[in-house]
C-alpha cells in the first residue's frame, strides 16, 4: 500500500495480495538430503478449519494417528500515524488463515539412489561394517590399545580386505507385472479343462486422479483417460486345438489400498513403486534383520561403548517401520471380461489379450465422502498406493495379485 492510502476507523479497507506455494521444502528437513523426501507434500490429515465460511472442513483421507501436513498464511498490516514528528508504525492487523493444498510438485527430477531394495542392502552393509568395527575396537581397547589412532592403523592396514559381501536382490522386479495360474481340472459338470495362465501388468507412469470431496464426480470420470490394466492369457486346454474346452470369461474386481508407512526415526532411504508391489508379509522381512543388529547395538551400548549418532538413528529408524494397509472398497469399477480366443501353433496354447480400464465408481463415490491426495513421502511417513486385483475364473477360483498405482 502506497503512503497516500488513509485508514479511517470504522471502515473496511480490502488489500489483495499472492503467493505461490513453493516446490521444495528448505533442505534442512532431510538429514541424508533425498529429493523425493523434500518435495512439498499435499495437505494430508487433520480438519481444516476455514475462515472465510467459518466452517471446519472435515478430511476422510485415512491418515493414521500422528501423521499430517498443514499449510496456513500469517499476515501482519502495519500503518503509520499521522501529525507524528517522527515515523511511527502501528500494527493494524494480524491474521491467519489455513488452507488446504493439493499437488505441489510437477517436476520430473527423480534422483536415481537405486530402488529401495538396493538402498537398503546398502544400508545393512553399512550398519554391518559399522557394528564390526565397533566389536573390534572394544576388543583392542581390552588388550590395551586405547588410542583411537592406533585402532585405525590396525583396522584400516588390511584395507582392500572385504569382510562382509554385498550380492543384490536377485528378486527385485524390473517392471509392474505378476503372473498367476488357473488349473481346470476335467469335471461332468464343465467342459473346461486345463491350464490358464495370466500376465497382469501395468504401464510405471499409469496414474488415477486425486478426489477431493468438493470434486465434480461426473467431471473427474469423464474429463480424463483412465490407466488401462493390460492382460495377457495363454490357457493349455488337456484336449489339444479344442477352444470349446477354453474359459469364455473372468471375472475382476479391483480393491484400491492407501498404503502408509512411517517409522519413530527419520527414513533414510526412498520407497519405490516396486517395492509395493511386494505382499506385506514379503516388505516386513526386509526389516525383520534390522532388529537383530539394534538388539546387537543396544548390547554393546550396555557395556558402555559409544556408538556413532548415525548407527543409531538409522537403526532407531529401520526398527520401528510400520506398515499400514487400508482398503477403500468399490471405488474402483468390476468388470467380466470375455476371452476370444487364438490358437497358437507354436506353443500349441491359446492365447488372447484384453485390456481393463481402471475407473472410479461414480456411485460410491457419491455416496462415500473421502479424498485421495497425491502420493507423497518425506522422512517421517509416506503415503502411496496400489490395487489389489481379484480375479475369478469359472472354476469359481479365486486369484489375488497387488500391482502399485500412482495418484496425481
Amino acid at each position: 500500500m502506497t503512503g497516500e492510502t488513509l485508514i479511517y476507523p470504522k471502515k473496511s479497507l480490502r488489500v489483495y495480495f499472492s503467493f505461490r506455494i513453493p516446490h521444495y521444502i528448505l533442505d534442512d528437513c532431510c538429514d541424508h538430503q533425498l529429493v523425493e523426501h523434500l518435495k512439498a507434500p499435499p495437505s494430508f490429515g487433520l480438519n481444516c478449519f476455514d475462515s472465510f465460511s467459518k466452517r471446519t472442513q472435515i478430511v476422510h483421507d485415512f491418515a493414521k494417528f500422528g501423521e499430517f501436513v498443514t499449510y496456513s498464511i500469517k499476515a501482519q498490516f502495519m500503518g503509520e500515524k499521522l501529525n507524528a514528528n517522527e515515523h511511527e508504525f502501528i500494527l493494524l492487523k494480524k491474521t491467519q488463515h489455513a488452507f488446504r493444498v493439493g499437488k505441489v510438485h510437477q517436476l520430473d527430477d527423480h534422483v536415481p539412489f537405486g530402488t529401495t531394495i538396493e538402498q537398503l542392502n546398502t544400508l545393512e552393509k553399512a550398519v554391518s561394517d559399522s557394528i564390526a568395527e565397533i566389536k573390534e575396537r572394544k576388543m583392542l581397547s581390552d588388550i590395551g590399545i586405547e588410542k583411537e589412532s592406533d585402532q585405525s592403523d590396525i583396522l584400516y592396514s588390511s584395507i582392500g580386505k572385504q569382510k562382509f559381501s554385498y550380492n543384490e536382490d536377485p528378486g527385485q522386479m524390473t517392471d509392474y507385472s505378476k503372473y498367476m495360474n488357473f488349473d481346470f481340472p476335467k469335471s461332468l459338470f464343465s467342459s473346461v479343462s486345463g491350464v490358464l495362465e495370466i500376465k497382469i501388468h501395468i504401464d510405471k507412469l499409469a496414474a488415477l486422479p486425486g478426489i477431493y470431496e468438493l470434486d465434480d464426480l461426473n467431471s473427474l470420470s469423464n474429463t480424463r483417460v483412465p490407466p488401462v490394466v493390460e492382460l495377457d492369457f495363454e490357457f493349455k486346454p488337456t484336449k489339444p486345438k479344442s477352444s470349446s474346452h477354453c474359459p469364455s470369461s473372468i471375472d475382476i474386481e479391483p480393491v484400491f489400498f492407501a498404503v502408509d508407512m512411517q517409522s519413530e526415526g527419520k527414513i533414510p532411504f526412498v520407497f519405490d513403486n516396486s517395492f509395493l508391489a511386494m505382499d506385506k508379509s514379503e516388505i516386513m522381512s526386509k526389516f525383520a534383520k534390522f532388529k537383530a543388529y539394534h538388539d546387537e547395538m543396544t548390547r554393546l551400548q550396555e557395556t558402555g561403548v559409544c556408538v556413532p549418532n548415525f548407527l543409531s538413528e538409522t537403526l532407531i529408524s529401520l526398527n520401528h517401520f510400520v506398515h499400514h494397509e487400508t482398503p477403500v472398497k468399490d471405488i474402483l469399477e468390476r468388470q467380466t471380461i470375455k476371452l476370444n480366443w487364438n490358437y497358437d501353433p507354436n506353443s500349441k496354447s491359446f492365447k488372447c489379450f484384453a485390456d481393463f480400464p481402471l475407473k472410479y465408481n461414480v456411485e460410491t463415490l457419491s455416496s462415500q465422502k473421502f479424498t485421495l491426495v497425491p502420493g507423497f513421502q518425506n522422512c517421517l511417513f509416506a503415503r502411496l498406493y496400489k490395487v489389489c486385483f481379484n480375479i475369478k475364473a469359472g472354476n469359481g477360483k479365486c486369484e489375488s495379485v497387488s500391482l502399485p498405482i500412482s495418484v496425481h
